[in-house]
């Protein structure tokens, strides 16, 4: 994981908690995923799927949608 990976995976969630917002987001600005080949875009994809998996176990439900 180095920074591009991280502000990559930043980008991704922002823009998920944007799509999906169920809370307010104190950051305004939204920046584009950087540019990555194609093994690390994979890795960060893969990597933010897992985050995504572990984030309801600890509470987190900022990037799910509200049921109802």
């Amino acid at each position: 994981m180095n920074k591009t990976n991280v502000c990559y995976l930043e980008a991704r969630l922002l823009a998920l908690s944007k799509a999906v917002n169920q809370w307010a987001v104190e950051n305004t600005a939204y920046p584009s995923p950087p540019p990555l080949n194609e093994a690390d875009s994979a890795y960060a994809e893969w990597f933010l799927d897992e985050m995504l998996v572990i984030f309801p176990l600890l509470c987190i439900d900022a990037f799910e949608a509200a049921s109802g």
